[in-house]
């Protein structure tokens, strides 16, 4: 979940993600999504402020605002005996000139697909010797 650099690779609607910075307690990610619905397909950037605690949280912030008023989660690891439990939280102020109705459909589905693709990365990589 960390791999910022590769993380495109697992992550087929992610165009790229650079780091950009490394600072002592965060790193500057740049992503560049591109997603929607039918005949609407729009281009997404972020410059993530990302903080991270090692095996337990991934914290992110859009400091760029280019694509998003308002863009903030976090990703959260609970260990629970021999497995664990991710747990991905997400607010979002909608792009500007996508309707409600429209952007609801594209965040739930981003971000569904996100959660498989993480877990099938996640899982391919514990199966590795």
């Amino acid at each position: 979940m960390s791999d910022h650099d590769a993380i495109e690779g697992f992550i087929p609607s992610l165009e790229s993600s650079v780091v950009r910075e490394r600072h002592p307690d965060y790193l500057l990610v740049e992503q560049i999504n591109k997603s929607g619905i039918w005949f609407m397909r729009r281009r997404f950037e972020v410059l993530l402020k990302v903080k991270e605690t090692p095996t337990q949280k991934i914290e992110f912030e859009d400091i760029g605002k280019k694509s998003f008023k308002f863009y903030k989660g976090y990703w959260e690891i609970e260990p629970q005996g021999q497995s664990s439990r991710i747990k991905y939280m997400l607010e979002v102020e909608r792009p500007a000139g996508i309707p409600s109705f429209m952007s609801r459909k594209v965040l739930h589905s981003n971000v569904l697909k996100l959660l498989k693709e993480t877990a099938a990365e996640i899982e391919r990589r514990q199966a590795q010797p």
